[in-house]
């Protein structure tokens, strides 16, 4: 797999979000988009438990034949000021966006179970930390919850212990009353479904990488197979590749990077 191809040229952010999404479909032969299934009054781990090690990959050695770009689904934004963000993180402390400043910003969403992709996208933001190497200081993950029945602290506590991220410092899961969260939502373009006959959460699965300066600059998307079980999977050297990216192109935002 090459690894060279840069971002798309810029389109409106609608546009851009249904053309990645697109692509990254057809690159994974039909792969099915953010739906994330939610079990309603599934009991929650034991305390103390740690990291879900549910199984994310398919057993699949051959890389698929297109650039790491196109792979990600990756698309070059106009560098218009991103949305600010203030919400709660994992620690009860306000998180604000624009205290960010000076740090390139990876921003995503997932539901506090961390069900559907989200074990899939977990592993490579796990996998672009290790990436980035000693630039990851550089690099702030904020993950918005959209998960609309579980936004407490707690919930955003288990949401860092689930996806595996809790133990990057720079790591930060957000939530807080509805309202503030739709009003994120909304300003990335991120609609929520819920369907309550069947308990699933169905939404369209996002990292938008800021830079320093706080403007937008590419949207990846997110992409896996669901199989009959409901587990979404993905083989494991795609994984490493679209961790690689995420690490690329937010190292390509930090000051003296080429």
């Amino acid at each position: 797999m090459s690894e060279t191809g840069g971002p798309r040229s810029p389109f409106s952010r609608r546009s851009v979000r249904l053309f990645a999404g697109s692509i990254a479909a057809l690159l994974l032969l039909g792969a099915l988009v953010g739906v994330l299934t939610r079990g309603r009054g599934a009991s929650s781990p034991p305390a103390g438990s740690t990291t879900d090690s549910t199984d994310t990959t398919l057993p699949l050695n051959k890389a698929l034949p297109a650039t790491l770009a196109a792979l990600m689904g990756l698309t070059s934004l106009h560098r218009q000021m991103a949305p600010g963000v203030t919400l709660v993180n994992q620690r009860g402390q306000i998180v604000s966006s624009s205290a960010l400043r000076g740090k390139a910003v990876l921003l995503t969403f997932l539901d506090a179970g961390c069900t559907g992709i989200c074990p899939v996208e977990s592993a490579e933001l796990r996998a672009a930390e290790r990436d980035l190497g000693a630039k990851a200081a550089g690099v702030e993950m904020l993950v918005v919850n959209i998960d609309a029945d579980n936004r407490s602290t707690a919930d955003m506590v288990r949401l860092a212990r689930r996806t595996g991220l809790g133990g990057i410092a720079a790591f930060q899961a957000l939530s807080g009353s509805l309202a503030a969260l739709r009003s994120v939502w909304a300003a990335y373009g991120v609609q929520v479904q819920v369907d309550e006959v069947h308990g699933t959460v169905i939404y369209e699965p996002l990292i938008v990488f800021i830079d320093p300066s706080g403007h937008e600059r590419y949207t990846a998307t997110p992409s896996a197979f669901e199989l009959a079980s409901g587990r979404y999977v993905l083989p494991a050297d795609q994984i490493a590749a679209f961790g690689r990216g995420i690490a690329h192109f937010a190292a390509s935002l930090l000051a003296g990077s080429t």
